[in-house]
C-alpha cells in the first residue's frame, strides 16, 4: 500500500518545518535547466509562475517535486555528469 497525496504532502510539511527548510523551498516554479557545476554543486535555473522570473540558484542537492499524480515531464536534452545518477519519474514505477 502506497501513502496517499495528503499524507505525502503532510511529511513534506513537516519535514520541512523540522529542519527549517521553508526558504530553501521553491514553490510554483519550472525548472528550465540544470548544470552540473563539478560533482559536489549543481546550478539550478528555474521560472517562478507566480512572480514570472527567471532565477539562479546552486546547491549539492536537488529534488523535484512536480506532483504525484501529474503527467510525466522529464526535460529531454539533460546532460548527466555522473553515470550512477538515474532519471526516473514516479511513473516508472508504477505508482501512478
Amino acid at each position: 500500500i502506497y501513502p496517499s497525496r495528503d499524507e505525502i504532502l503532510s511529511y513534506f510539511k513537516d519535514y520541512i518545518n523540522k529542519y527549517k527548510l521553508e526558504n530553501k523551498v521553491k514553490y510554483n516554479s519550472c525548472v528550465k535547466n540544470i548544470e552540473y557545476i563539478d560533482e559536489t554543486k549543481i546550478k539550478v535555473n528555474y521560472y517562478n509562475k507566480k512572480t514570472k522570473n527567471i532565477k539562479t540558484l546552486y546547491c549539492n542537492y536537488l529534488g523535484i517535486c512536480s506532483g504525484f499524480y501529474t503527467t510525466e515531464k522529464i526535460p529531454p536534452n539533460i546532460d548527466i555528469v555522473d553515470p550512477n545518477i538515474i532519471i526516473a519519474h514516479s511513473n516508472d514505477f508504477g505508482y501512478n
